[in-house]
């Protein structure tokens, strides 16, 4: 097995311990959120306008390079 570097130990260190810390607070949060139905959704014009307005951000990159990044946050990727 290769010897890994410290900075690959560091960085495993850091995850172990943050995963230790913050996992139980993460998992409550996930356990306490519940998807919005639909239908409670539509009925707040807020959030029906930034919907639609992100839709059509996506679908102006359509146009975009297939090989850019651009192309991948649009409607057709």
């Amino acid at each position: 097995m290769p010897r890994r570097s410290a900075t690959h130990r560091f960085i495993l260190a850091s995850a172990m311990a943050v995963s230790v810390l913050f996992g139980g607070a993460v998992t409550d949060r996930a356990v306490a959120s519940v998807r919005m139905s639909w239908q409670d959704f539509a009925q707040d014009p807020n959030r029906v306008a930034a919907f639609r307005k992100a839709v059509a951000a996506m679908k102006a990159r359509n146009s975009a390079d297939h090989s850019s990044i651009d192309y991948r946050k649009s409607w057709e990727y």
